[in-house]
């Protein structure tokens, strides 16, 4: 039986739609050029045909680059006995930050050694590091932030390869074994893999669709095809270096606020390679804030400013290829695009505000031409962005990031010292009153087109005065109110978004037990809905402003068991509706009895242990309109070993199992972009080798972690002939490994799981 390549991740029509599209654009500029600038306004003409110019290049650039994502190499087992250490640099991160990071790296399989890199010398940061099997490193000095304190550390420490994990990104226990194989090449300094985070309810994430956050397409699509121009770049975290060759260049690279794009341009001058491996193997925490969003943006921008101004700029610097120099000038332009979206928002309010016309062009004739390149722009994007791409998501945070990206390009001419600055992981109490100052230059633009707009509408209707220019007007209204509800959408998305917790609420679907001191203890059923470390109580809209919690809750959806001490009491549906290290918000069909003494509550989820959680007291319990009644009790402060148990179970176990639409193979299809990644693309049929045949079989797009199917039989004569007899299946992670076939279900590597099914017909086919 012939095995089966998994699905390609490009499109078998991008090449033509892309020629179609760069085709169009070009008689598109050529046609503004030629047929509508408006001599009597020549800058504003030109000014606006530049920016229609800089997106045309940017469309090109992004096609060349992303013309392959597929994976460039297949992931091998890494060897063994390597000497790998972990690094966790660390500077004002809360505790529980640190602690479930500090756990998840203790759940990684392969054998390392983890440092805590602490920049600020706490002291519980130590003791914390020493109870979790951690060694801590405190410099002396402080100088260069966090390229400093890697730097530091290099010198305490001994190991060949180096894992970086930011003190918020916890690793996957596979995070080793699925990248140090790839450095059986020689030549290979880096491998970067996606940034994925579990607090799906960020400033970043899509509000109707989490999975999508602002990075996506960078991650997924953008760097993934800069690896077949060796030009995929540090992103700091998660990340595997090799030690040799960060000595090579002089270790991490301090010059900058960007340290991990600069010290990759040194990587590579100095004929390094680098690789995205496209597998979130680490979750972390996106800014939750639009203060925190903006300030990490700004430091990405001034710091690539630095970059591009200094000597080691990758447009001169020797030893780069021209490859990797227009792949870092395709990523310096997306900073520049924030001048090319202000002139887009500012030239419709020129047009109405003050009769500047930089077009002349009558309606129909303009409309007939740019409907065509508006429609092909966004199709064509999509297309390359492999259905990640979302215009108007993009559009949104583009708008948003606009005002910091201008001023962060004046760190080209000021060359005075820039302060890094960590973003923020938590949120402050005057939250509300950041998020309006952070917003308040995109309010003056919305209310500047809005105003526009009304001043244009008092101009039909003004007999004085009247409209001149029909046709423009008719395009700079709408042109206007477009963007308007660009912004306006933007603008509610942001303050829409709640930030009573301060930790995210993980969604489940496990099983567990609250029980009732003392009587027969008869069962209350209960789903549970929202898990964290914070404080307990229930959540609703209704109690968000004085509900002022330290903390998230994580949303699950389990079945519990409430035990009560009233013998009477029959089975009672009810639902846990948030769970913490703090305590439980219950929500029952029925009152509980008076007085009635929660003892403890125990979750168990399906492929983990359980977990015993004791109760302190009964805080609360409250009618809701609809009838349900809502109980809150919480937990001891000393929750003893428990702690940990919680810890692994919200961030190592839980973003195990939620499901990254995108890193899948799925099967292309063209006229189903926005649901191309949706859960429906994960099956695939296999169908059987002829009896007594030994082969092996490929499934693909099942998840990460089940890839290829390794099919043996220890005696293929019995196959035919014993029809329940045993068929082991071994179900490698690796989804683009090409089979081996086993003779002994004990050679497989420790990512490989054996899982037995019935022999059946050579005629049946099996669905994944």
């Amino acid at each position: 039986m012939k095995t089966t390549k998994p699905n390609s991740l490009n499109p078998p029509l991008l090449p033509l739609i892309t020629i179609v599209a760069i085709i169009y654009f070009a008689y598109y500029l050529w046609w503004r050029a030629a047929e509508t600038l408006n001599p009597a306004y020549p800058f504003f003409s030109w000014l606006l045909w530049a920016a229609e110019a800089f997106g045309v290049v940017a469309f090109i650039l992004f096609s060349y680059f992303t013309r392959n994502i597929d994976p460039k190499e297949s992931c091998k087992p890494p060897e063994e006995n390597l000497k790998v250490d972990i690094f966790i640099p660390t500077y004002n991160e809360d505790e529980e930050i640190l602690e479930a990071t500090l756990i998840g790296c203790n759940k990684v399989q392969y054998p390392h050694t983890t440092y805590v890199l602490d920049d600020s010398n706490r002291s519980w940061v130590k003791v914390l590091a020493e109870q979790l099997g951690s060694k801590y490193i405190a410099r002396p000095t402080h100088e260069h932030a966090k390229a400093g304190n890697i730097n530091f550390a290099l010198t305490q420490t001994n190991g060949d390869y180096i894992a970086i994990l930011d003190a918020d990104m916890v690793p996957q226990p596979d995070y080793l074994d699925r990248t140090l194989g790839y450095f059986s090449n020689e030549k290979l300094a880096l491998i970067q893999m996606p940034q994925e985070f579990y607090n799906q309810d960020s400033i970043q994430h899509a509000a109707n669709k989490p999975s999508w956050h602002e990075q996506s397409l960078f991650f997924r699509v953008i760097q993934p095809g800069k690896n077949y121009t060796n030009s995929a770049f540090w992103c700091g975290s998660p990340s595997v270096v090799r030690r040799a060759a960060l000595n090579e260049v002089g270790g991490v690279a301090t010059e900058t606020i960007t340290e991990d794009i600069h010290t990759t341009v040194r990587l590579h001058s100095h004929g390094w390679e680098t690789l995205f491996v496209n597998e979130p193997l680490a979750f972390g925490i996106a800014p939750q804030t639009i203060k925190a969003f903006l300030l990490q943006r700004m430091r990405w921008a001034q710091g690539t400013m630095q970059l591009y101004r200094s000597k080691e700029s990758p447009l001169w610097r020797p030893g780069l290829t021209l490859n990797q120099r227009i792949s870092y000038l395709s990523s310096f332009l997306a900073y520049l695009e924030s001048f090319q979206k202000i002139i887009l928002l500012t030239i419709p309010i020129l047009i109405l505000g003050f009769g500047i016309l930089p077009m002349s062009v009558n309606l129909y004739s303009f409309m007939l031409r740019w409907i065509p390149y508006f429609l092909l722009n966004i199709f064509a994007n999509q297309v390359s962005g492999r259905g990640v791409f979302h215009y108007f998501k993009t559009e949104k945070y583009n708008i948003l990031k606009t005002v910091i990206f201008i001023l962060s390009t004046f760190t080209l001419i000021n060359r005075r010292p820039l302060k890094f600055k960590v973003t923020p992981k938590t949120v402050e109490d005057s939250v509300y009153h950041q998020e309006r100052m952070s917003l308040r230059w995109y309010m003056v633009i919305f209310g500047s087109l809005v105003g526009a707009m009304s001043n244009a509408i008092i101009d039909i209707f003004s007999p004085t005065t009247g409209i001149q220019q029909w046709d423009a007007f008719v395009i700079a209204f709408f042109w206007a109110g477009y963007n308007a509800i660009v912004i306006m959408l933007a603008l509610v998305e942001v303050f829409r978004k709640r930030h009573e917790r301060k930790q995210y609420r993980f969604p489940v679907n496990e099983s567990g037990e609250i029980e009732i001191a003392d009587g027969q203890k008869p069962l209350i059923n209960a789903e549970e809905v929202d898990q964290s470390r914070g404080e307990s109580g229930f959540f609703e809209r209704v109690f968000s402003k004085q509900d002022k919690r330290k903390h998230y809750r994580y949303p699950v959806d389990e079945n519990v068991g409430i035990v009560v001490t009233d013998s009477n009491k029959s089975l009672i549906n009810a639902k846990i509706i948030d769970l913490s290290l703090g305590g439980s918000g219950i929500l029952l069909d029925e009152e509980l009895p008076g007085k009635v003494e929660i003892i403890k509550l125990t979750v168990s989820p399906s492929g983990f242990d359980e977990i015993v959680l004791p109760v302190d007291r009964i805080t609360f319990q409250s009618r809701r309109k609809d009838g349900k009644f809502v109980v809150g009790c919480s937990f001891p402060e000393n929750l003893g070993p428990q702690r940990e148990r919680i810890y692994e179970y919200l961030f190592v176990y839980l973003p195990s199992r939620v499901e990254q639409p995108f890193y899948r193979f799925p099967k292309w299809d063209l006229f189903n972009l926005s649901d191309l990644y949706s859960s429906g693309a994960n099956r695939t049929e296999i169908a059987l080798p002829p009896c007594g045949k030994s082969s092996a079989v490929c499934i693909h797009g099942c998840s990460r972690r089940v890839g290829w199917v390794e099919r043996f039989l220890r005696n293929p004569k019995s196959f035919s002939q014993h029809s329940q007899n045993w068929l082991p299946l071994i179900l490698t992670a690796n989804p683009i490994t090409p089979p081996v076939i086993h003779d002994d279900p004990g050679q497989e590597n420790r990512q490989t799981a054996v899982v037995m099914s019935r022999i059946i017909p050579s005629s049946f086919r099996i669905t994944f």
